[in-house]
């Protein structure tokens, strides 16, 4: 075989006792170097004549070598129709015997098996039959048994999911061909499925309102999200104006879905405004939050610890617990809807707080924050800030089990990227009557996945064409009777121009 160069010839023989052949050798693959091959092929009959030929094939097409032909030799075992099976132990009539056994099918696969006995012969060989419909037109490789009996297998591959096929095992030796009982199988409808793509994106971040807050220094603090295992760093930005220009150390903080991350400046001067900011990063890219600002005063205590908690509802609520106190003090809620937001679509958040302390607090503010890739469209109460995108709720004194609510709607911008993940955070900060500051954080997150839409969600408040608000169905309304209008016009002036 001469490949000519190419590096996926396959080569094999077939083989028969006339010229239309019917047996074939395994298909072996040839390599890039023209060479000779020889394949030895056992079962043969004795004195008779076979014929034969080399046949190569690769991309390119199927080629044939010329057919020749050699007859078999003469059975040492010419008196084997004088005796039966094993009389004397000269093994005389020693035709094998085979079974078909079961098949164990998967979608496009299936390993059949069955059971061969050479009955002491050392030439038999086997294979199996097999096809659909009852046209066992395909084979596979023919192996050597041995001398022994046992069972054999062998996978046959390129099946139509959900189809019937039909098998049998043959074994042959220099006595004869003999053929095991027909079989078949459905080949499962087990399709493979790919997994969901991860979208290797930055982390996203975002800036929550500062606490411990006195004369010399502040805790900032802040959300990191990941979308995928790459872990991220994290660190603040901060100043006395909004040009910042300090850094805190930059913090390794893993690849959790959510990790809160805060860091203590110091140097701070009583009375003056300070701005910062968090930043996150990874492998993909850097995000910051928004840049939010507090006053120093003086000192407070502070002895409450921050625990985020992520159900797999849509729900996330973060508790605040003081000290080893088991008993929380507030509870602060987001609803965001589905987890997978499209581009120019419109989204409301209804965030619900609650003191769950035996006592009054005070000082109490909620802060709302859309992140810059959501527009903010309204809110039920509190002031927006555009400058850092969020929501205020100057909520001051929240009495023992009170409870308050806002709604916030914003809209996605209509260049948000396939899988960006988008991050909407409720904070509350407050002090107890005994000057105990804490604070309290709940999120929801959103993964892009963009329509092909764009217009109408933008005009319609969805991520998808048909409207899904009262203001959208009138656009829709009056968009038709517009065009039915418009269709009146043109044919009145069809026909004017007719007559």
């Amino acid at each position: 075989v001469d490949p000519s160069g190419t590096s996926d010839t396959v080569r094999w023989f077939e083989y028969g006792t006339n010229a239309s052949f019917g047996s074939q050798t395994a298909r072996v693959t040839h390599g890039i170097t023209s060479s000779n091959f020889s394949t030895p092929v056992y079962g043969l009959l004795s004195n008779t004549t076979y014929y034969y030929r080399a046949v190569a094939q690769n991309a390119q097409g199927v080629v044939y070598g010329n057919t020749l032909s050699f007859v078999t030799g003469f059975s040492n075992n010419n008196n084997y129709n004088n005796c039966t099976y094993n009389c004397n132990n000269n093994n005389y009539n020693n035709t094998a015997t085979v079974s078909t056994l079961s098949a164990n099918p998967s979608s496009d696969t299936a390993t059949l098996t069955a059971y061969v006995d050479p009955r002491g012969t050392s030439d038999t060989v086997r294979w199996f039959e097999w096809g659909t419909s009852g046209n066992l037109s395909n084979q596979t490789a023919r192996s050597l048994q041995g001398t022994f009996a046992g069972n054999f297998s062998a996978t046959i591959s390129g099946l139509t999911p959900n189809t019937t096929y039909t098998y049998r095992a043959i074994a042959q030796n220099s006595q004869g061909t003999v053929y095991g009982n027909t079989l078949s199988f459905v080949s499962t409808n087990t399709t493979y499925v790919p997994p969901a793509p991860v979208y290797g994106v930055a982390p996203a971040a975002a800036t929550l309102l500062a606490t411990e807050v006195t004369t010399g220094t502040a805790k900032l603090n802040g959300l990191v999200f990941t979308t995928a295992t790459q872990s991220s760093n994290a660190w603040f930005e901060w100043g006395d104006s909004v040009n910042l220009g300090g850094k805190t150390t930059a913090v390794n903080v893993g690849a959790l879905p959510a990790v809160k991350h805060d860091a203590t400046i110091y140097g701070l001067v009583f009375g003056n405004t300070y701005y910062y900011r968090i930043v996150a990063e990874n492998s993909y890219g850097k995000s910051y939050g928004t840049t939010i600002s507090f006053v120093a005063r003086p000192a407070q205590t502070q002895t409450t610890t921050v625990v985020v908690r992520r159900p797999t509802t849509t729900n996330v609520v973060t508790t605040i617990r003081e000290g080893g106190n088991t008993q929380a003090l507030a509870t602060l809620t987001i609803d965001g809807g589905s987890d997978v937001i499209n581009n120019g679509e419109k989204r409301s958040y209804h965030v619900i707080w609650k003191n769950t302390s035996g006592a009054d607090l005070k000082n109490v503010v909620v802060r709302v924050t859309l992140p810059v890739a959501m527009s903010f469209d309204s809110a039920t109460t509190g002031s927006y800030g555009s400058a850092d995108n969020t929501v205020t709720v100057g909520v001051g004194m929240l009495a023992s089990g009170a409870t308050g609510e806002i709604f916030v709607v914003g809209t996605t911008a209509s260049d948000v990227t396939q899988g960006q993940l988008l991050v909407v955070t409720a904070n509350m900060v407050y002090t107890t009557i005994s000057n105990v500051q804490g604070d309290v954080v709940a999120y929801v997150t959103h993964h892009v996945e963009r329509t092909q839409t764009a217009l109408g969600a933008s005009v319609f408040g969805a991520g998808a064409f048909l409207p899904t608000t009262l203001f959208g169905w009138m656009i829709l309304v009056i968009l038709v009777l517009i065009l039915v209008l418009l269709g009146n016009h043109v044919y009145g002036r069809f026909s004017d121009s007719k007559h």
